[in-house]
């Protein structure tokens, strides 16, 4: 079955379900009142960036009634919702699109005068008629504290049937749809097809049909990098349950130990676990772990990182598994941070 074919499935109950077109008419409600409120870049202060267009927000039917929309269950709070739509009294504060990593922007920036200067620089390029979406999106994530999810956000505000935001969500879909990670460009030009296939109005209503289609496909999929390496979820929750007892035999505590580090192979198409300088299990797509035993290669750090693993003695075992009674690990701990 091709990407529409997967898609059509989803389509009709997307199209039936209240709650999602509830939604879809916010972020169109709420893109247009952006757009107004951002085309003053002059105008605009780091209070007033923080609280209408930073975080995914909420909708308010009064002062003290603060709702989650993506959270809602409730049918009558439904009803009034679509009633304040209707009525043009619905109170929406926050971007109704996508979510922020941290509660405000540039937590690392102490200086006010520095973020809103960061902000309004951001908001001249975005409101410019000199740049394509493209060439917005790709300028406004050079400036500090704008990264990809915020800068493709704006630009899709801004321009709802010409670019689509580019974040952790939406890159899922397409993986799932294309069984590959495209970068930028390629991501684009592909949604522009999926849009005009899927006869979808705007990207604003093709992010969140994918939103919620990934959603429904949750349970079946795992999110990329790990469906290289896994082929389902109870394999995937195995290897982990082994790597945290190999982690509790070597008296790591926490996640946060300074010590520990998961890498990706350069390929994405397998995990290694590093303990200080040494990498000391690798996770395969054959179904296997490999234990590499007392060679230490200190220049595998990230996963651009070339090639093979070279200097590495390792022993396989397939998985699930167990190493055989008896069998011992050797290494030494290295000093603590």
């Amino acid at each position: 079955m091709n990407a529409v074919g997967k898609l059509r499935e989803h389509e009709q109950a997307f199209k039936n379900d209240r709650l999602y077109r509830l939604i879809l008419n916010i972020r169109r409600f709420r893109s247009e009142q952006l757009q107004k409120l951002l085309s003053h870049p002059e105008e605009m202060d780091v209070q007033t960036f923080n609280r209408e267009v930073w975080p995914l927000g909420h909708a308010y039917l009064s002062d003290d009634e603060k709702i989650d929309v993506y959270q809602l269950k409730n049918s009558a709070t439904i009803n009034k919702l679509e009633d304040a739509l209707q009525n043009d009294t619905l109170v929406y504060k926050g971007n109704s699109m996508w979510g922020s990593g941290t509660r405000v922007f540039a937590p690392m920036i102490k200086n006010e005068n520095e973020k809103i200067e960061l902000i309004r620089t951001a908001l001249d390029i975005l409101t410019s008629e000199e740049y394509t979406p493209e060439e917005k999106a790709k300028n406004i994530q050079e400036i500090k504290g704008f990264g990809p999810n915020i800068a493709t956000g704006l630009v899709m505000v801004f321009h709802p049937r010409a670019f689509m935001i580019f974040n952790e969500k939406s890159k899922e879909a397409y993986r799932l749809l294309k069984q590959e990670a495209g970068n930028g460009e390629e991501f684009q030009q592909y949604m522009q097809q999926l849009k005009a296939d899927l006869h979808m109005e705007d990207f604003l209503e093709l992010d969140y049909f994918l939103y919620t289609w990934v959603q429904t496909n949750s349970d079946a999929a795992l999110a990329f990098p790990f469906s290289e390496t896994f082929s389902n979820k109870s394999e995937a929750e195995w290897a982990f349950d082994f790597v945290a007892d190999v982690f509790k035999k070597l008296g790591v505590e926490n996640q946060d130990d300074e010590r520990l580090a998961i890498t990706y192979r350069r390929n994405m198409d397998g995990l290694h676990v590093n303990f200080c300088n040494w990498i000391i299990l690798g996770l395969y797509p054959s179904g296997e772990i490999r234990i590499p035993l007392f060679q230490k290669y200190e220049d595998f750090h990230s996963p651009a990182t070339k090639g093979r693993d070279a200097g590495l003695s390792t022993s396989g075992r397939p998985f699930p598994g167990v190493l055989p009674k008896g069998e011992k690990k050797t290494g030494r701990m290295c000093p603590d941070h």
